[in-house]
């Protein structure tokens, strides 16, 4: 709206200087041309990008054929239509009066994005950087050209460049380093990954990136159980936990357009220091889809009145899923182990297994316990509607919400319970 009233004002000085210095036939030509131009430049700033086009197009017939500000409002206006076409074009045509200006070769840039043409539209932000080399605005749009361009080796160098960059600033490089391992992965090439994996090897989250690469491959392969005894082995979980602070990465395969699709495996902290969530199976659009597991791991510390104790609570999802929801039969496991001072002193494993939809369990579902190492196992018989424990009949014909096994789920109830229960989980 500024530059708009901007060029009002510079076409009325210029109508004030024309009308002085001509003859009268000349001074109406002049005057009608001048109008025009104003009357274009009114309709696109009221979103009237037709009559514009229209007006510019006229201005153009009867008065020049090149003028670079009846091109950039040309340019502006098939913007507006989403005729982006026309609207490089226009733009070109400006540049070719004039190619130092700035606005227009940024204009020119959007356009160019905007009609796929993304090799063009980094040439642009490439030109523009030039001048402005730390504009974080440009930067964005010109890894997104050569993103959206699929010039992965070209955004390889890109980015590889932002990170020395940022070193030599003594800045933080993080926000590189996560999208040149997955740029990495693009290119399709082990020498570019373990390349970028060397970004990581002062970090503490090495160690995590380097066992999610060793599992992918593993998974690639086919040997999915390999993959997993890998990732959830109990002797490093909690260095994995410890290692993927402040993570998000990814290993695996990507579609046509870069987005995670088909087997992989996420990590993502969340920025909380104490745990993080392991993703392994099928993804499709940047989510869990199919057949995957959802691993959460936290790593507690805390002092109680006497003495130091350590927990590490665990929970594991296995499950068919829909956009990172559970979807159909699902096991959830939940495992909480304790020390006190660096010594073992008590386990805890709970099992839920119920028919999920959207994340949701529905109808029967079974909880399992084990105390102490697996010494005390005891089942739980539920049924559930939207997650929520509702009364179901036994055979002896008593409504009841709860069954208690021994042992094992075919054993006969040793306990039963009529009120709801307010402890179990029934979300997955």
């Amino acid at each position: 709206m500024k530059k708009s009233y901007q060029y009002i004002l510079i076409y009325s000085v210029l109508l004030i200087l024309v009308l002085s210095s001509c003859s009268k036939a000349e001074t109406e030509t002049a005057g009608e041309s001048s109008i025009l131009l104003l009357d274009a430049y009114s309709n696109l700033t009221d979103g009237k990008f037709k009559e514009a086009i229209e007006k510019f197009s006229t201005y153009k017939t009867n008065y020049t054929s090149s003028n670079i500000s009846v091109e950039m409002g040309m340019g502006k206006a098939y913007l507006g239509m989403e005729d982006y076409e026309n609207a490089v074009n226009a733009f070109k045509n400006a540049y070719e009066i004039d190619s130092d200006g700035a606005d227009i070769i940024h204009y020119l840039g959007i356009a160019q994005m905007s009609a796929e043409d993304y090799s063009g539209s980094a040439e642009s932000f490439r030109k523009l950087l030039e001048k402005n080399p730390d504009d974080k605005i440009l930067l964005t749009k010109l890894e997104d050209s050569l993103r959206k361009g699929k010039e992965h080796t070209a955004l390889y160098e890109f980015l590889e460049e932002r990170i020395e960059k940022a070193n030599d600033d003594n800045e933080d490089a993080d926000e590189y380093i996560g999208r040149l391992l997955e740029v990495a992965q693009l290119i399709d090439d082990e020498d570019f990954i373990l390349s970028a994996m060397e970004n990581f090897k002062d970090t503490e989250q090495y160690y995590a990136i380097d066992i999610a690469y060793k599992a992918s491959k593993l998974l690639l392969s086919g040997d999915e159980e390999g993959a997993k005894n890998l990732l959830f082995d109990a002797e490093i979980i909690e260095s994995l936990i410890e290692s993927s602070n402040n993570a998000d990465f990814y290993f695996g395969e990507f579609d046509d357009s870069g987005e995670y699709h088909g087997k992989g495996i996420r990590f993502v902290d969340d920025n909380n220091e104490s745990s993080c969530t392991i993703f392994i199976g099928e993804f499709a659009n940047y989510k869990l889809n199919g057949l995957a597991t959802k691993f959460i791991g936290s790593n507690f510390f805390f002092v109680d009145e006497e003495k130091q104790i350590g927990i590490t609570d665990t929970t594991r999802i296995e499950s068919n899923w829909k956009d990172n929801q559970a979807e159909g039969f699902s096991t959830k496991v939940v495992e909480r182990t304790r020390y006190e001072d660096g010594l073992f002193n008590y386990s805890y494993k709970s099992i839920y297994t119920a028919n999920c939809i959207s994340g949701i369990s529905q109808g029967e579902v079974w909880a399992e316990y084990h105390d102490k190492g697996g010494s005390s196992i005891r089942f739980t018989k539920h049924f559930v509607v939207d997650g929520l424990p509702v009364s179901f009949e036994t055979e002896s014909g008593k409504m009841v919400y709860e069954l208690h096994y021994q042992g094992s789920k075919d054993a006969t109830p040793y306990s039963i319970s009529t009120e709801k229960c307010t402890y179990c989980e029934f979300s997955f």
